[in-house]
């Protein structure tokens, strides 16, 4: 065990497109990357409450505000005071300085810190406490671009904010946010598709 199921991401991603109306032929590069990323981060983040005995979902709803809060503060690694609110934190922060949850990567160097095993997960689950309604795209790009730490997250809020959208404005939308990632799309552009 132990080893995540890659034969079942094809038919998530796909379903998504079959129960939407309009063009199936295309899916955006930026809504797989999202569907891919955020299943599994959902796969190890249960993994990580079963492995400890945390309550379901626990740790789904209180480690994006978490990630948000290191990454505001220009930090990727956690210590045992960020998990000490949870219910078995303690347990948890213990197994993941010791390698054991997957989630997690243990840092090397001075200190008893941790961090996720990748930063897309940070980037994604600070990104679930940011909300954009349309008129303040170009206030969290500015706030955003004096944290580069934030772009990431800003991107992954929009891409959740384009898979909201009906399939036929996702594409529009998702060839935004990788235009916009690779620095081809300005602000005025950008606010004017959300």
């Amino acid at each position: 065990d132990g080893v995540l199921d890659l034969d079942t991401f094809p038919e998530s991603l796909c379903q998504r497109a079959r129960d939407q109306p309009g063009p199936q032929d295309e899916i955006p590069g930026a809504l797989l990357e999202l569907v891919l990323v955020e299943t599994v981060v959902d796969l190890l983040l249960e993994e990580a409450e079963e492995q400890v005995g945390m309550p379901a979902r626990l740790l789904r709803r209180e480690l994006p505000a978490i990630c948000a809060s290191k990454l505001e503060a220009q930090e990727v690694t956690f210590t045992a005071l960020d998990f000490r609110k949870l219910e078995k934190g303690d347990s948890l922060f213990e197994e993941a300085r010791q390698g054991r949850v997957r989630l997690f990567t243990p840092t090397q160097g001075e200190g008893a810190t941790v961090q996720l095993c990748h930063s897309k997960f940070h980037e994604l689950l600070a990104s679930k406490t940011l909300k954009i309604p349309g008129a303040d795209v170009g206030d969290e790009l500015k706030r955003c671009g004096k944290n580069s730490m934030l772009i990431g997250v800003l991107r992954y809020a929009l891409m959740r904010k384009m898979a909201a959208q009906p399939l036929h404005e996702q594409c529009n939308l998702g060839l935004a946010v990788d235009r916009w990632h690779n620095q081809k799309l300005n602000e005025q552009e950008l606010r004017c598709l959300t």
